[in-house]
């Protein structure tokens, strides 16, 4: 297949493993660029280090000695009461160990967006309201947010090449995947970050805009209706509920599930995809 073509992964958590698997079926991981947000920006990065069977085989082990998506007894103690953010970050830093930040700096561009707390809105008051905005949409089958974010949020876009060193991706990432309390709220230059997902959570505004007017493939994390494929835009979305809920640190087998069907899915659309690639 040819490359003049863009991806955008939708977030979704560990839901977005499928979107990843269908790509890494057809052997689409060459794109002109990627976009994503939350986790979805995590599986681009993923597929640009060239460590994505690396990553999940990583991730594979995390699960099986993980016990527990919450850990009462660690809290107790002090320590942290959610598992997931420390074995998020671990599955960051691997994939770009090994030469795997060398790779992705020799990738094509890999956007990320961000969502931050504007400084003086009420943070609780302002996040719970962007929240409900993003269930409203979710509800309705409404695919990307609005043109403006919700009042008292901002956004950026990160380009993953531009980052000194692994370090900074990484933490990118997390900043765009924050969900309190699951992980922290992270604050830098004056700003607090939360999900991504708030302000857009299949974020093809994330691309450029040559981009964005160029050939686009957006794999989303849930069953959705979609749009039908048009001369440069193709939306993709699992038919049914993905084995792994977004937050499940514990569940190998969910994990592997969820592979699967993305790889079905990837053999499914083959035909839809090289024709859209072709026209």
């Amino acid at each position: 297949m040819n490359s003049d073509y863009s991806i955008v992964l939708a977030g979704g958590g560990g839901r977005t493993v499928w979107g990843l698997s269908l790509l890494r079926e057809l052997d689409l991981l060459q794109p002109q660029e990627w976009a994503g947000v939350s986790a979805g920006a995590a599986m681009a990065v993923f597929a640009a280090s060239g460590r994505a069977e690396a990553v999940m085989d990583f991730f594979l082990a995390a699960a099986e000695r993980n016990h527990a998506n919450v850990h009462w007894g660690a809290w107790a103690r002090g320590g942290r009461l959610f598992p997931h953010e420390g074995i998020y970050r671990a599955t960051l830093a691997h994939a770009l160990a090994e030469g795997g930040f060398q790779a992705l700096q020799q990738a094509p561009p890999v956007r990320v967006l961000l969502a931050w707390m504007e400084p003086g809105h009420p943070k609780v008051r302002r996040a719970a309201a962007a929240l409900r905005e993003y269930g409203q949409r979710k509800k309705a089958g409404i695919i990307h947010g609005p043109d403006a974010p919700p009042l008292g949020l901002g956004y950026e876009v990160f380009t993953c090449q531009d980052a000194a060193d692994a370090g900074e991706v990484v933490d990118r990432i997390i900043d765009t995947s924050a969900t309190w309390p699951v992980t922290r709220l992270r604050k830098a230059d004056g700003r607090t970050y939360v999900d991504g997902g708030l302000v857009e959570n299949v974020p093809v505004r994330a691309l450029s805009p040559a981009a964005q007017a160029g050939k686009v493939i957006v794999l989303l994390s849930r069953p959705t209706p979609t749009p039908p494929p048009s001369a440069t835009r193709l939306y993709l979305a699992p038919q049914g509920p993905l084995p792994l809920p977004k937050w499940d640190y514990t569940s190998p087998d969910k994990l592997r599930a969820t592979e699967a069907l993305g790889r079905a899915a990837g053999q499914q659309h083959r035909a839809t995809i090289e024709r859209f690639l072709q026209a």
